[in-house]
């Protein structure tokens, strides 16, 4: 959990950190290779699963300082975004956007900052009923969705020259309700539409 991670985070010594709360019974933590190899090793004294993850930086970590300082940088995200008659939810807020995001400083602290997906889920929950997942799949595939069944369905989502290939989860038997559409982690950073986080989710 994320308390129990945070408890052996405090007996640990050096530069590590909570980076993911995928769920109430999954946390990452993120930091030093040194204070990783001491977590794996305290965890099953403390009665708690852990391993390390193949993964190519320390994310959502001071480490990620200095990609960080650049993305605020970045001239292409100088606009800012405001979210208008579709909500988005971020994981880095755990909650829907409201008002003028700033894309730079949010992408800078996004790189730095724990991903809160359990506190974002929990918002979503109450506003939508209808998923839509960024990844491949079969179509046609029977999947469960809350108390109903869902199908899933390729799809694409247009936008200029920009082409989004994606997934719908529609229930079968749900009358009409919000949509959620969960995109997988950046492409730079590892992320694909095969994604465990996002299929989870």
């Amino acid at each position: 959990s994320k308390q129990k991670a945070k408890e052996l985070i405090a007996k640990i010594k050096g530069n590590i950190v909570l980076a993911n709360i995928n769920s109430p019974q999954q946390t990452v933590v993120s930091g030093g290779k040194k204070e990783i190899e001491n977590i794996i090793a305290l965890a099953p004294k403390e009665e708690v699963s852990a391993r390390r993850l193949n993964v190519s930086n320390a994310f959502h970590s001071a480490f990620m300082n200095a990609a960080s300082e650049k993305i605020k940088a970045a001239q292409f995200l100088g606009r800012p975004f405001s979210p208008k008659k579709i909500d988005i939810y971020s994981c880095v807020e755990g909650k829907a956007l409201k008002g003028r995001v700033a894309l730079q400083d949010y992408f800078a602290r996004q790189a730095v900052s724990p991903v809160k997906f359990v506190d974002m889920v929990e918002s979503i929950s109450k506003e939508c009923g209808l998923l839509i997942a960024c990844q491949t799949a079969r179509p046609s595939l029977s999947l469960p969705l809350g108390r109903h069944m869902a199908q899933q369905f390729p799809t694409t989502f247009t936008n200029g020259k920009l082409v989004l290939e994606g997934v719908l989860l529609r229930p079968e038997d749900a009358e009409a309700s919000p949509v959620l559409l969960i995109c997988h982690p950046h492409p730079l950073y590892g992320g694909d539409m095969h994604n465990n986080v996002v299929m989870a989710l």
